[in-house]
């Protein structure tokens, strides 16, 4: 059986993923929490329900597992090839949706930053204002916002560099993005990754179109 391992972006969670990992009934999903809203770790999704385990139950469906995929959302993908038990395993191919190797390269992504960062230190209505710049209607926990989390993370995209761990897999990564994409630098992943354009999906790409997003990996995967 393939396994399949979900990294979210930031200020989403691991019901980020539920919408587009329920389609891959046919694999164990595995999905990292990064704790934005104070509850982090590793968590098993089966029959619609997320439960959490450990590294050690981890290892044992990794061991029993054919085929090992990793799927991450924008800082989420760079996060799933710099984390430091996930990163040791040997992973078949890799899927981008809206992910970057570097983030802060361009004048319209520091301004990004800077504005995010502002927005954050504000709190009130930060995670609204946020989703809307994402073109998504995803909802999360307001009320166990972890700001702190967030503003380190937010300063983590000013020094954040994949770029040798992404060269190293390029001719096992897709990427998929919304060209229009209002956050995210098209500049960000190097030209010789395939990209494919899943329209109308903004920064919440993989939320939003999970369908298109999921024929698009499926085909991936399948080659």
């Amino acid at each position: 059986m393939s396994c399949i391992i979900f990294s979210h972006g930031f200020s989403f969670d691991r019901n980020f993923w539920t919408k587009l990992a329920s389609k891959f009934y046919n694999s164990k999903i595995i999905i990292i929490d990064y704790g934005y809203f104070c509850d982090n770790g590793l968590f098993i999704f089966e029959n619609g329900l997320l439960s959490s385990i450990n590294n050690d139950t981890l290892a044992k469906i990794i061991k029993n597992t054919t085929n090992l995929y990793g799927i991450g959302h924008s800082l989420g993908f760079a996060k799933l090839l710099m984390h430091p038990t996930i990163n040791s395993l040997r992973f078949c191919k890799f899927i981008s949706l809206a992910g970057f190797a570097k983030f802060n390269n361009s004048n319209v992504t520091s301004q990004n930053i800077i504005r995010m960062i502002d927005l954050c230190k504000k709190k009130k209505n930060f995670l609204p204002s946020f989703y809307k710049m994402c073109e998504t209607s995803y909802v999360s926990h307001y009320n166990n916002i972890n700001y702190s989390l967030l503003i380190q993370d937010l300063e983590l995209l000013y020094k954040i560099d994949v770029s040798d761990k992404i060269q190293h897999y390029q001719d096992k990564i897709l990427h998929l993005i919304d060209n229009d994409d209002k956050i995210l630098d098209m500049k960000n992943l190097n030209d010789k990754i395939k990209s494919i354009n899943i329209p109308n999906s903004g920064h919440g790409i993989g939320f939003n179109n999970a369908n298109l997003c999921y024929n698009a990996i499926l085909d991936f995967i399948s080659e």
